[in-house]
C-alpha cells in the first residue's frame, strides 16, 4: 500500500511573509497522461533551488508522486485507464515574492523521504 501524505496536509493556503522582498522559488510542475492530456499546476518555495538538485531523488530523475509530498495532485477528478501517479517537475523559476507554501528544505526534505521509502511504496 502506497504512503501518501493525508490530505488535510496539503499546502490549503500559502504563507505570507511580513514586507519585504526575499528570493523565492516558484517551481511549475505538470500532470500528463498516456494520451498527452497536461494539467498544469505550480507553488512556491521560500528560498532558491533548481531541478538538478534533486532530479537523483526524483523517480527516473524526472517523475514524483504529489501526494507523497504534501502537494496535491492535477490528475483529473474523473479518470480512465490513461490515468497514473506519476507528474513531472516541468521548471523552477526565481521569483521575488512573499506568498510560499513551503521552504525548499522541507520541500528537499519531503522529496528524500519519498525516493528512500520508495515512491510506489
Amino acid at each position: 500500500m502506497m504512503s501518501l501524505v493525508p490530505k488535510e496536509d496539503y499546502p490549503s493556503e500559502t504563507r505570507r511573509l511580513p514586507q519585504g522582498k526575499r528570493l523565492m522559488t516558484k517551481v511549475s510542475y505538470v500532470y500528463r497522461d498516456a494520451s498527452n492530456y497536461k494539467f498544469w499546476g505550480e507553488f512556491r518555495l521560500l528560498g532558491k533551488i533548481n531541478i538538478e538538485t534533486i532530479g537523483s531523488f526524483l523517480f527516473d530523475g524526472e517523475y514524483f508522486i504529489p501526494e507523497k509530498i504534501g502537494l496535491p495532485p492535477l490528475r483529473p477528478d474523473k479518470t480512465n485507464e490513461d490515468d497514473h501517479l506519476l507528474h513531472s517537475l516541468e521548471a523552477c523559476e526565481a521569483v521575488e515574492d512573499c506568498t510560499f507554501s513551503m521552504t525548499v528544505a522541507e520541500f528537499a526534505r519531503r522529496i528524500r523521504r519519498a525516493h528512500q521509502r520508495g515512491w510506489f511504496y
